[in-house]
């Protein structure tokens, strides 16, 4: 029996609760004791300056992710969770956002940075774990960033700005040259590099 469940919820993809109860994969005994959820970032994310909030229909992945694990917590009361996604943007007004996640996961969530538990980059996140308080993880020192860059490429600050999967971010990692002085984006390579580090 499996004991985990990768839960991401396309809204797209994601038929009213009660038919998926009948059609799909035995919603109704899930047979995991473990569900990791991480609905899609864009609309609450810093990164997008015209991010709507819950105006954005893809949060309907989230709230699909919310009325399974509460179905799946009734037929598996062991079942334990974790959710993560980005800080709500500011202008979306952080607290209240976070609140309302709060609310529809059933759990608080506190906040975690990769570059405090030896990340590479600047990634805070927000994470709702209902069995182990995340505030009491061991904090250790990121590798050196330069190792992971081509040679001759320094990264501009100690921690890169969180590598995105999207060209119109307005906070791109830079790289400077030591020699030249010319400063450009993390090329593929060195985006795969920072990111596998700060998983």
């Amino acid at each position: 029996m499996p004991c985990l469940c990768v839960c991401n919820l396309r809204p797209d993809r994601a038929l009213p609760l009660k038919r998926r109860m009948q059609t799909g994969p035995r919603l109704s005994d899930p047979g995991f004791d473990l569900l990791l959820n991480s609905s899609v970032c864009q609309p609450l994310s810093g990164a997008n300056p015209s991010a709507l909030g819950w105006d954005d229909p893809r949060m309907k992945s989230f709230i699909a992710s919310c009325d399974a694990k509460a179905v799946w917590k009734l037929a598996n009361p062991r079942l334990q969770s974790v959710n993560e996604n980005v800080v709500p943007a500011r202008h979306l007004g952080t607290a209240a956002v976070m609140a309302e996640l709060d609310r529809r996961w059933g759990h608080k969530h506190e906040g975690l940075n990769a570059k405090y538990l030896g990340g590479t980059e600047s990634r805070p996140r927000i994470f709702a774990v209902d069995f182990f308080d995340i505030r009491k993880l061991n904090h250790s020192e990121p590798p050196e960033i330069n190792n992971l860059l081509d040679e001759g490429w320094r990264s501009i600050p100690q921690h890169s700005p969180c590598v995105v999967a999207s060209e119109r971010t307005h906070n791109s990692p830079m790289a400077i040259h030591a020699r030249s002085q010319i400063q450009r984006q993390y090329n593929n390579h060195e985006a795969l590099n920072t990111s596998q580090k700060s998983l």
